[in-house]
């Protein structure tokens, strides 16, 4: 791939316009960098995500442009691997969406075909094929945040993504949400939430032969029905990162930022949060609540996860300190 022209450019907006990961989609070789990053595209067209990866000094292009929409702006991509070995890239940002029921920005996840050397499209159809991450597919999202992990199969990790979006509910503010993935070779993505949209079969098509599972516990939005992990829903969250850690990086924990004033009785200063997964105890075998669907997916697999408020707040203070609250 050559350089940008010069009436081009990689976009200077901030840092989460471009992510870095080590990796290899051969088990056991020498992890080599991997960059994910939004370009600007020449005369006025829209902004294109690309990836590439180093090795013996030059930059490779890895497949064409993600985006889902070519015609439409993609920003703040987010990179990691996944699968047997780690050796599975995925990728995931946020573009305009158009056409029935849509109409906002949605978040958009690929995993990379190394033989074909291109970027495959992953989750429920959510109408018209597309396979959106959003809770709301008529709601803002934006800042997705992609880890590789499990919480019962590390040797085996699978995608997860963190985002912001606009609840579905007055006021509108910015809520933050978690979706694991189900895969691979899914035959269909009925029963899973957000619900997609059945085709001519009457089932609800795994494009890609995966599908996206919203974890959390449902708190907010019009009917109570989005999983938001936000302190303070009242305010907005902004800029959630996702990670795996603790025993074999079984458990995932989630960082954001939630500001604004509160209409909640709650403090309206700037701060931090973290949260991480926590068994809700429903399941038989006391892991996760297993739901609906869970068994045929996964063994100990969660279509549902409860988020613990563990680390407390950081706010902002006179003098720019962050501190413990």
């Amino acid at each position: 791939m050559a350089l940008p022209s010069a009436s081009a450019g990689v976009s200077g907006d901030g840092p989460a316009n471009a992510d870095l990961v080590g990796g290899s989609t051969s088990a056991g070789h020498v992890l080599e960098p991997w960059a994910i990053y939004r370009q600007l595209e020449a005369g006025g067209a829209k902004d294109q995500v690309y990836v590439r990866s180093f090795a013996g000094g030059a930059w490779t292009a890895r497949g064409g442009a993600l985006n889902f929409d070519p015609s439409e702006d993609a920003e703040e991509p987010s990179l990691d691997f996944a699968g047997p070995g780690r050796t599975e890239p995925w990728a995931s940002w946020y573009e305009q969406t158009t056409g029935t029921g849509f109409n906002a920005a949605n978040v958009f996840a690929s995993s990379f075909e190394v033989a074909q050397d291109k970027w495959v499209f992953a989750g429920q159809s959510r109408g018209a094929g597309v396979p959106s991450l959003n809770i709301e597919i008529d709601e803002q999202a934006e800042d997705p945040s992609l880890a590789g992990g499990s919480t019962s199969e590390p040797a085996n990790p699978k995608p997860w993504v963190a985002w912001q979006e606009e609840a579905d509910a007055a006021g509108k503010t910015d809520q933050v949400f978690v979706a694991r993935s189900l895969g691979p070779d899914e035959p269909n993505c009925d029963g899973v939430t957000p619900a997609g949209v059945a085709d001519g079969s009457g089932h609800v098509p795994a494009i890609g032969g995966w599908c996206w599972q919203q974890v959390g516990v449902p708190r907010t939005g019009s009917t109570t029905h989005e999983p938001s992990l936000d302190v303070d829903p009242t305010r907005n969250a902004q800029e959630p990162q996702i990670a795996f850690a603790g025993e074999s990086d079984e458990t995932p924990w989630v960082v954001w930022s939630e500001s604004g004033t509160s209409t909640a009785g709650l403090r309206s200063t700037g701060m931090v949060f973290a949260a991480h997964a926590a068994g809700d105890g429903l399941s038989e075998d006391g892991d996760f609540h297993a739901g609906a669907h869970a068994a045929r997916r996964e063994p100990s697999a969660q279509a549902a996860l409860a988020f613990d408020f563990v680390l407390g707040a950081c706010a902002s203070r006179p003098g720019g300190r962050v501190e413990g609250a």
